[in-house]
């Protein structure tokens, strides 16, 4: 009669052994050729990550504007002044009555001329008033302005005269009139207060509200 056999189990193998035969086996299956390539450890060392460190940047430089040459400088002529009113103390006043008269009215030209020795200007109305004499104040009103002539400027070389017409109104055609003898005209230059003479005998209006004179502008003289 023969003795049964007796079956290991897992029951019956250590523990040790049977790791050990699990090691042994996955020892056994590799690749080809008997050696297999060792997985990577994860304790060794990564490569280090450097930071690049940022380069030094050179700070950009805006071109200047090209330095401009101012232009040169210029020298303007003064301008050529003109010939200057002419003044009282140049001239020389007379009156001209030998044109007549009309209807108790007497024209005459009042003339001024240049006795100077530079040329000058006379510009507009003269100032015409009856007075007395030299010194007396002026009877009645100053000769009104006849605008029928627009006032120009006339230039006067030594020698040369400009002219005005003058009205002179006979007193006695005005009932109003309180008379009183005149012996001169006194007349002014346009922007001048230095009075000339000349000679007339005739009456004035002491009341200024009759007006016996008128005159227009200068004008070059014929």
């Amino acid at each position: 009669m023969s003795t049964p056999r007796k079956f290991l189990t897992s029951r019956t193998i250590p523990l040790g052994a049977a790791a050990t035969v699990l090691a042994l086996g996955l020892a056994a299956c590799g690749t080809p050729g008997g050696g297999s390539s060792p997985s990577p450890s994860s304790d060794s060392p990564s490569p280090a990550m450097t930071t690049p460190e940022p380069s030094a940047t050179t700070p950009s430089v805006t071109p200047s504007a090209p330095a401009t040459t101012p232009p040169p400088a210029t020298t303007t002529a003064p301008p050529v002044a003109g010939p200057r009113p002419c003044a009282a103390g140049s001239l020389a006043a007379s009156l001209d009555t030998s044109g007549g008269g009309a209807a108790g009215s007497v024209y005459g030209i009042l003339t001024l001329k240049n006795t100077g020795g530079a040329t000058c200007t006379v510009t507009g109305f003269p100032t015409v008033e009856l007075v007395p004499g030299t010194a007396a104040p002026a009877i009645g009103a100053p000769a009104e302005k006849d605008t029928s002539v627009p006032p120009t400027t006339v230039t006067l070389a030594p020698g040369q005269a400009a002219g005005a017409q003058l009205r002179y109104s006979q007193a006695g055609l005005h009932p109003d009139c309180v008379h009183v003898a005149a012996h001169q005209y006194r007349v002014y230059v346009p922007g001048s207060t230095t009075p000339l003479f000349v000679p007339v005998t005739v009456d004035g209006c002491s009341n200024a509200a009759v007006k016996l004179l008128t005159v227009q502008a200068l004008k070059p003289a014929a």
